[in-house]
């Protein structure tokens, strides 16, 4: 089992050093779940892999805007694409054989 999390905060003030320009806030926190496994038999001359993987993701990234003249905090578009979550899954089957270990010579 796999989770992990990461936080990011910007914070910027546009306006080319006007100080009475807006204060962006662009939080983003993205949030991964996700299991994997593999099996590995060993037959005579072969070998079978299997395996699996699935990933659960959530991205919440919030933004808005202060304006210091006004005292006004509006909501901005973030630099997130809007994407509650995703979901992502892969499976491989390998089977390789093994040269012959005796001698094949009569």
């Amino acid at each position: 089992m796999l989770h992990n999390t990461q936080r990011e905060e910007r914070v910027n003030q546009g306006g080319q050093g006007n100080p009475n320009a807006a204060i962006n806030h662009e939080r983003e926190r993205t949030t991964v779940h996700g299991v994997h496994g593999l099996l590995d038999k060993r037959f005579k001359r072969h070998d079978l892999i299997l395996g699996a993987e699935y990933y659960h993701e959530r991205i919440a990234a919030p933004s808005y805007a202060f304006n210091p003249l006004t005292g006004t905090t509006t909501v901005r578009r973030g630099r997130c694409r809007i994407m509650p979550f995703t979901r992502a899954g892969e499976s491989i089957c390998k089977m390789s054989g093994r040269p012959c270990q005796k001698s094949c010579s009569s």
